[in-house]
């Protein structure tokens, strides 16, 4: 196949762009620049066909070596998107592969982490916990010294006592 170089290109209203060479195959788009001996692009990635499940749409980044690329972000045809790495939301929100969440900002965070059978939730740098009802209304601390403090009663066993 001919390549095709299109320079200052401007295209308004709905196109269709054909780049897939036969029915259920990878059609690429090419994003990027060729030196003398060395590429550096992106890459967009399409995969069409009757299969719900096999359908994708793939971002690709250049990955700082010549000629090559990673998959960063893959949609799939269910709806389900597949991300390389965290998921990174203005420094507030990361989402690890190891199941931690971690939000906050880069100095102070707290983490919340999913392993077999237990879910721990826990403050950095010397923070505590707090927990609130209602909206914004406080229920229960725990300091940095595993100390607790409730803001209302306490039930155990089925027993009520106020605590002061």
């Amino acid at each position: 196949m001919a390549q095709k170089f299109l320079n200052g290109v401007h295209i308004s209203g709905t196109t269709q762009l054909d780049f897939m060479p036969t029915h259920e195959s990878e059609g690429i788009i090419t994003l990027g620049r060729y030196d003398s001996n060395t590429s550096r692009y992106h890459n967009i990635k399409s995969y069409v066909s009757s299969t719900l499940a096999s359908n994708y749409l793939k971002f690709s980044l250049h990955n700082g070596t010549a000629d090559t690329v990673v998959d960063a972000l893959t949609l799939k045809g269910d709806g389900s998107a597949t991300f390389a790495g965290d998921i990174k939301q203005s420094n507030r929100i990361v989402l690890q592969d190891n199941g931690t969440i971690q939000w906050g900002a880069s100095a102070n965070y707290g983490n919340l982490t999913w392993d077999t059978g237990y879910a721990l939730m826990h403050g950095q740098s010397g923070m505590g916990i707090k927990f609130g009802t209602n909206g914004s209304t406080l229920a229960l601390t725990l300091d940095t010294s595993q100390n607790a403090t409730f803001a209302g009663n306490v039930t155990v066993s089925g027993t009520s006592s106020s605590f002061n």
